[in-house]
Parts: structure tokens; sequence; C-alpha cells
């Protein structure tokens, strides 16, 4: 499910700050998901968001500054893009452990490192967060399955343990660093998915479950070539998406059109008693809902997205069985 810390982290602009993670993305071929573009990071003030995006389908990542990115490395294009000043890609391999690193050093000058080498960075335009609350977000729904290990945060500083931090690509405890983080979420070292804890020097931001979610929806009538449901939303059969553990409810006002919805092998997992379907997701795929009676023209996809698996996730230290 989504996770959420207990506290924003606030950034401190004089002095500089990081943040590290590692990161997975198990699959070459994600034709049964749709393209999407997932939020994994997001920092937020009254009137800014900065944040790391992920592009599973274009296998890229790309970071949203909310300052000016001036320079890419020459020796990373083409892969490193600048489309403006704020927002620039850079592309991962897929099946292969990757790590990403945001440090800035004073208030005009930041960098982003991949894997070990700085790929862009700017020496010369002020960064915009004076002491902003830094909203930490993990949410698998829009992060697909990307997989994310050890999430770390630095209050000062880091640009003398960049390459440290990534450690020619193995995996590390990073409290046996001499800058230790101020927040530290070994996230598949945790017990189970209430509370992952923050083994910081600070560790005061736990990462929390997020309820599931119900989703309701209405089926209003049949459009006029009996081709699809109308939603009471006025939407004719949308494609609908959903996290493992959410529930989704349909009631069915349309008469005569009952629905159900089956699995990706083509099973019913549900039908309609009176006028209501409901079901609870217990794994990832792509589901369809339809009607019984019109099976091949009414109905539509529901995606169903996974959790990550914290307890693989950390480190990805066995990353074949992830494969």
């Amino acid at each position: 499910m989504k996770l959420v810390p207990q506290n924003n982290v606030v950034l401190n602009n004089a002095n500089g700050y990081g943040y590290s993670f590692w990161f997975y993305d198990p699959y070459d071929d994600i034709s049964d998901i749709p393209p999407h573009n997932a939020v994994f990071l997001e920092g937020q003030t009254s009137n800014q968001i900065s944040g790391v995006t992920f592009n599973q389908s274009a296998k890229r990542i790309e970071p949203r500054t909310h300052g000016s990115v001036s320079t890419a490395e020459s020796w990373y294009n083409p892969d490193v893009i600048i489309p403006n000043s704020s927002t620039f890609k850079v592309i991962y391999e897929p099946k292969k452990l990757n790590h990403w690193l945001f440090l800035k050093k004073s208030e005009s000058s930041m960098e982003f490192w991949f894997n070990g080498e700085r790929v862009a960075y700017n020496t010369s335009t002020v960064f915009y967060y004076p002491d902003a609350n830094f909203n930490w977000i993990l949410d698998p729904h829009n992060a697909c399955n990307i997989q994310v290990g050890d999430l770390a945060y630095w209050d000062e500083d880091i640009s003398d343990i960049a390459q440290e931090i990534y450690n020619d690509g193995v995996v590390r405890n990073w409290m046996t660093l001499q800058k230790k983080p101020k927040h530290y979420w070994r996230l598949g070292e945790s017990s189970g998915l209430t509370t992952i804890p923050d083994i910081g020097t600070d560790g005061t931001n736990h990462f929390q479950q997020a309820p599931a979610t119900n989703f309701d929806h209405v089926l209003a009538s049949v459009n006029s070539s009996t081709t699809g449901y109308v939603f009471s939303t006025n939407q004719t059969d949308p494609v609908l998406t959903m996290r493992v553990g959410d529930t989704i409810n349909f009631t069915n006002n349309t008469g005569g059109h009952p629905l159900a919805i089956k699995d990706p092998d083509g099973n019913d997992v549900a039908t309609e008693s009176g006028t209501v379907t409901n079901w609870t997701a217990s794994q990832h795929g792509v589901y369809r809902y339809y009607c019984t009676i019109h099976p091949t023209t009414m109905g539509n996809d529901i995606y169903v997205y996974s959790d990550i698996n914290y307890k693989k996730a950390l480190g990805l230290r066995d990353v074949a069985d992830l494969t």
C-alpha cells in the first residue's frame, strides 16, 4: 500500500542536503501494464512540488527539481535529456540494481548522481528550498512494479561521500558511513508493512501504511448501441486501476445487463448479486469487468498493481528472486 512518514522531513537550504535510494525494475517488457509515469518520492511546499518520477514503459527516471538544471555531463549524453530548466531524464537498465543520489552542496549548487556517476548539475542558480518540508511518499499504486531498496536523507553536504554511498554498486548499511543519514529506512528489514522504522540519527519519521481504498462505481445506464456501461460520471467503460488489497464496488442500475469480473486467465472472480458486485484484489494483473450478456462489447480492463515486496527490496540482495 501507499507508505508515508509520520512527519515531514525538513530540508535545510543553507547547509546542503541529499537523498539516496536503490531501485530495481524487474520487467524488460511491461506490455501488461499501461504506460504510466510513476511518482515515487514527492516533496511539497505551499506552492511547489519536487520529486522523482519513474516512466517504467520508457525505462527512464525523471527528477523534478524546481531549480535550474543547466548542465549534463557530456560523457553521459544522449541518455541525459534536458528539455527545460527544471526536468531531465536518465535512461536506466531493467533487471539491474540501480542507484540514485541527489545532493545539494549550497544555495547555488546541486548535483544528480546515477550509479556512482554525476549526470547533471548546476552551480549558478539558487535552488528553491529554504527550509522546506519534504513529504516522502512511497506509492506502489503509482509506482507500478518498481522495487525500492534503502532510502536515506542527509541534512548536510554529502558530495564528499557520493562514491562511498554508491560503494561500487554493492549495498551497504549507510549508518556505517562517517556522515550518517538523518533519516534512513531499510525497507526490506521491516518485520511487516504496518510500520517501517527510521534508523537514522533522528529516527522520528517511521513509514506507516495507509489504509486500503474502496472504489465505488455506479453504472447508470447503457449507451444507445448497447456497447458500453455508462457510469454515473458520464464515462463509458473506462479503464480502472486499483492496488492489491483495495476493494471495488459496482452498483448496476442498468437493468438486464449483469456485471462480472474475470481474472487474467478468463475465470470469473466476482459476479453480481442483486445489483451489486464487490471484489477485493488479492493478486496483481489485468482483470476485466464485463456484461455477462454482451461480454465482448461491454466492459473494460481493471489494472491491479502490486505492492513493493519489501522483504526482497532491501538492498535487493538476492536479485535473482526478483526476476
